[in-house]
């Protein structure tokens, strides 16, 4: 009897380890639907709540949680995850550039630009911590820095839709109107369906005169995100 109870607690433990081996496997694994989200936050729910993790394995699974805190605009509290990881591992590019990104969706453009700063000492070669940190600076006002941001960030990933629409917003900015509608074209050839930058080539076509191609930029721009006039206009683009 004491045997059999030695065997059944010892596949209980077997089994409780291969959940916490493939909770954490899930945990890891990227999710794009909203039922993906789901499920990968409540298997990086149970990872951290089993024990089972310690140190920089810890770290990545609130880096992976606080990203599907981010993907339900949960903001605050995916940025306290991101703060739990950083203090596990305070060298963990993946928090600091998606910790940046938090703070960027929350309009904290000054935090933003530390985190995106700290995530590219890590890893020079992070392009998408010099789009983050372009599209923040520009943001701040800051435009050479952003320029020679979106330009690295290019430089080290050509042709990524999100960069060149950055630097389009930056030579809108500037005033550099033909540079702003050149970059938004590039974008939009890749991504024919990015909103923000058929808004802004909108934006940037009105400022030239073409009432008409802008009318049809901005009204496919509203077709695709119904809020985008709102968003556009907490960063000082406006028709």
């Amino acid at each position: 009897m004491i045997r059999f109870a030695f065997i059944v607690l010892l596949l209980s433990a077997t089994s409780a380890l291969a959940q916490a081996n493939s909770d954490a496997d899930a945990c890891n694994q990227p999710a794009t639907t909203q039922s993906e989200i789901e499920q990968k936050f409540a298997a990086c729910t149970r990872t951290i709540e089993s024990g089972s993790l310690s140190g920089k394995d810890l770290a990545q699974a609130y880096t992976s949680r606080g990203m599907t805190y981010g993907a339900k605009l949960d903001l605050d509290k995916a940025i306290a995850d991101f703060d739990a990881a950083l203090k596990l591992s305070p060298d963990l590019v993946e928090a600091l550039y998606e910790r940046g990104m938090a703070y960027g969706m929350k309009d904290d453009y000054g935090r933003a630009v530390e985190d995106f700063t700290a995530a590219i000492a890590q890893d020079p070669k992070l392009a998408r911590a010099y789009n983050g940190r372009c599209y923040s600076l520009a943001i701040l006002g800051d435009l050479d820095r952003a320029m020679a941001d979106c330009d690295e960030s290019l430089a080290l990933e050509p042709n990524v839709p999100y960069t060149l629409d950055s630097r389009a917003f930056v030579f809108l900015k500037t005033g550099n109107l033909r540079r702003a509608v050149a970059d938004y074209d590039l974008a939009l050839q890749i991504d024919p369906k990015l909103p923000e930058s058929l808004y802004g080539r909108g934006i940037a076509k009105m400022r030239l005169g073409k009432k008409q191609d802008s009318d049809q930029d901005l009204a496919a721009a509203r077709d695709i995100d119904s809020g985008i006039d709102a968003r556009m206009k907490q960063i000082g683009l406006t028709p």
